[in-house]
């Protein structure tokens, strides 16, 4: 019976971190089947090895197959499967150890429970904060944090932004500790109790009042839509078609919403060095009629190629924030793995390393904290900024469009805003919404011209 329980677990948390739109509530059932495996039998390092392999191997394959145009050869992309499916599944081996343990010491079952309950807390704060400390950054891997998939839903954002990102994912594990307790004595008393718990979690939407900040009518996405870009392409026919097409875009928003007064674009919306490529910018600027961008692309200096956010005007442009989380093996070379970047292949650019909090001006008295895709999932870097000021994220998930990475990224946004109590303007390719700290989600106006003849 253990097995079978231990079986339908790990395949509950695959559906989970697959389809968390739809099936995050799903993350309990898969939580309290874990539990009750290790009260029916032993589990240990192995079980829990195996657990794991199921759940991160299934992630992985959705992590790194966007990835394919980065890499020179097929090898690469399994290699960096087996070892981030190897690097985690050693975690779970750890956790099922813990709990193994635990289940020979203690003999009350609602003892080993709430030590389970503890050492689950544990683990997934580890995943969510820390457990990349090996590639030279004590950062975690949000996207498979217990309450990652919670995003989706507007009661796990209330209670993250009560609670922060500890104490929602510790009311988590107690509602489904609850649950279990519940399963394995059956008492009248523990089914009452979790009743009442279960109500009292809906309790605090009945007082959520939404206030929709007065910038948001005046705020347009536009963009030229992503495609893969590989050495094949031209950087000079790139920058023509993305050009093109963005100045397209920016005038069909501006056209269809004229009360528009600051646009956003992605990250990467304009692939190459706009800084270098006057004509596109002179073309966006005269589109723009007095309004103003905030636009990703790259940036060249004598430094070095940078991923940036611009500020452009009628003038050009006026301002940029080059980002400064860089991700590993995509965008750096963590110094202790320097020797594998010839044979993964992967591009590389340059990251500045953490520095002070850049806002740009875009009114007389208002301004935006720009947040570049990595560095608000896995940096606190919107944790200062003051409430009445905007975070405008500009993501690139255009490698996983119809992909549950692009979801996951989206709902670890919600709760960051709801965790720091923010409004996130969260652009990418795959949502124009702003998030704001109570749980809403505003779409917002947009305008797209693909630019699909490279």
């Amino acid at each position: 019976m253990g097995f079978w329980l231990l079986g339908a677990s790990a395949l509950a948390f695959t559906a989970v971190f697959t389809w968390p739109v739809a099936l995050w509530w799903l993350a309990i059932p898969a939580l309290v089947l874990l539990w009750l495996a290790c009260e029916r039998q032993q589990v240990g390092w192995w079980s829990l090895c195996a657990w794991g392999l199921v759940i991160y191997g299934v992630h992985a394959v959705f992590l790194l197959r966007s990835f394919a145009t980065l890499f020179r050869t097929g090898p690469s992309l399994v290699g960096g499967w087996a070892f981030l499916t190897f690097y985690f599944v050693l975690h779970a081996g750890l956790w099922g150890w813990c709990m193994g343990f635990v289940r020979q010491k203690l003999v009350l079952p609602w003892c080993r429970l709430l030590v389970y309950c503890v050492l689950s807390w544990g683990f997934f704060s580890w995943i969510a904060t820390s457990i990349f400390w090996v590639f030279d950054c004590w950062e975690g891997y949000p996207l498979l944090d217990i309450l990652a998939p919670f995003g989706a839903a507007r009661l796990g954002c209330v209670w993250t932004g009560l609670l922060g990102f500890a104490g929602a994912r510790l009311l988590v594990l107690v509602y489904a500790m609850i649950c279990t307790l519940v399963l394995v004595y059956v008492r009248w008393w523990l089914i009452l109790a979790l009743f009442v718990v279960t109500i009292g979690l809906f309790v605090p939407l009945a007082y959520v009042r939404t206030e929709v900040p007065a910038w948001v009518p005046s705020v347009g996405v536009a963009h030229a839509g992503f495609l893969p870009l590989g050495p094949q392409h031209s950087a000079v026919r790139t920058g023509q078609v993305y050009g093109a097409c963005l100045c397209g875009a920016v005038s069909g928003l501006l056209a269809q919403w004229p009360n528009v007064r600051l646009l956003i674009a992605p990250e990467a919306a304009f692939p190459p060095c706009l800084n270098k490529d006057k004509p596109v910018c002179r073309c966006l600027s005269q589109a723009l009629e007095g309004r103003q961008l905030v636009l990703g692309a790259a940036r060249s200096s004598y430094e070095g190629i940078y991923t940036s956010v611009y500020l452009m005007e009628s003038q050009g442009i006026v301002d940029w924030y080059d980002k400064t989380h860089g991700m590993f093996f995509i965008e750096r070379t963590p110094k202790w793995f320097a020797g594998l970047q010839k044979w993964v292949g992967y591009g590389h650019s340059t990251m500045r390393g953490l520095k002070p909090v850049k806002y740009l001006r875009i009114g007389e008295d208002q301004y935006v904290l720009p947040c570049v895709c990595s560095e608000l999932f896995f940096t606190d870097c919107i944790a200062s900024c003051p409430r009445h000021v905007p975070v405008v994220a500009c993501v690139n998930d255009g490698w996983y469009q119809g992909n549950p990475i692009t979801h996951l990224l989206w709902g670890v946004a919600r709760l960051k805003a709801s965790a720091h109590q923010v409004s996130i303007v969260y652009v990418s390719f795959a949502y124009a919404q702003v998030l704001l700290p109570d749980g809403c989600v505003i779409p917002l106006p947009q305008c797209c011209v693909p630019a699909s003849d490279l």
